[in-house]
């Protein structure tokens, strides 16, 4: 019985092997093909991120127009206040230089 055990075992360990083999070889398959579509996605991934790094790029860029345009406007409406306060100035002159003249023609004319 014995000898009938080890061609026995023999026979198992064979076929275990040839099994193992097997799952080897599909497991590494598997492996592979996550590999391929990690470095597909890895690649995918770095064209989107660099289209998003060119749209912020374009973003900055406008922005700085935007405050570069933002700057002008108020030095040109502290233009327009300066000569807004100028006008209210030279327009109370005259009107007391005229409201002067009123009163002393009224005067004359009393």
């Amino acid at each position: 019985m014995k000898v009938f055990r080890l061609p026995f075992f023999l026979l198992c360990m064979l076929i275990l092997s040839t099994s193992c083999e097997n799952l080897e070889g599909k497991l590494q398959e598997k492996v592979n093909l996550i590999n391929e579509k990690a470095e597909s996605l890895d690649s995918l991934m770095n064209t989107e991120l660099e289209k998003v790094n060119s749209l912020d790029s374009l973003i900055n860029r406008e922005l700085d127009k935007v405050d570069s345009l933002d700057l002008m406007i108020n030095r040109e409406l502290e233009k327009v206040n300066s000569l807004d306060s100028l006008l209210n100035s030279t327009s109370s002159k005259v009107d007391s230089i005229v409201q002067g003249k009123v009163d002393r023609i009224n005067r004359i004319t009393n």
